[in-house]
Order: structure tokens, then C-alpha cells, then sequence
């Protein structure tokens, strides 16, 4: 399943700016994010990847997944399922961690 990206202390959001805390009067500061993974792949046009911002990962590889439903698109998994469907060694969920990675070139999609 997947859960909310933590930093190496376990915490779920940046720490509060003294803007935040002063003239906003925040408590809690932003959820920490990355770009996910299996989305990456997909290119867009123009020819740009798909870049977009989760604050979830996978619980067994801590690979960032977003949590779009892409029926709408061309898309027909979400990157949950691609993830625990794919045979590809690049995207396969095989509990080594794939945070800050990015996509390879030669294996991006154009949609």
C-alpha cells in the first residue's frame, strides 16, 4: 500500500518558516514531496516528462507514487498498479529504494 513520504527523522512536513509561523500563524508546515516515479515516463507534449508532486510512496520500495487517476488520459493504470504489474526491473516494487532517481531516457513514453 503506499504512505505519506517521511524525512530521514520520520517527520511528514518541512519545518515552519518564521513567515509561516508569524504573519500566517501556522502550526504545521508543508507536506514533504517528490516528483513521482512511474510518472516520469510518460512524456508530454512539447516533450517534456510528466513531473508530478506526491507526498506518497510505496511502503515496501518508498518509490513516490501519485495518486491521479489517469483513466481520463491515455494512461490506463494508475502508478500504483503499473508499479505491482511491472515485470521492468526499472519500475518493479523489489524493496530497493528509488528516491531521488530519475527515469531513464530511452524508456519514456510519449503520450
Amino acid at each position: 500500500m503506499l504512505k505519506r513520504i517521511t524525512d530521514e527523522d520520520g517527520n511528514k512536513s518541512c519545518p515552519l518558516s518564521e513567515t509561516q509561523k508569524t504573519k500566517h500563524r501556522k502550526s504545521v508546515g508543508s507536506a514533504i514531496t517528490a516528483t513521482s516515479f512511474i510518472c516520469q515516463q510518460y512524456v508530454l507534449a512539447g516533450g517534456k516528462p510528466n513531473y508530478v508532486q506526491t507526498s506518497f510512496c510505496c511502503l515496501d520500495c518508498k518509490m513516490p507514487l501519485c495518486l491521479t487517476d489517469w483513466h481520463s488520459n491515455e494512461r490506463v493504470l494508475t502508478c500504483f498498479s503499473e508499479l505491482k504489474s511491472s515485470n521492468d526491473p526499472t519500475i518493479e516494487c523489489n524493496n530497493t529504494s528509488k528516491k531521488g532517481k530519475r527515469f531513464q531516457q530511452n524508456k519514456r513514453v510519449i503520450m
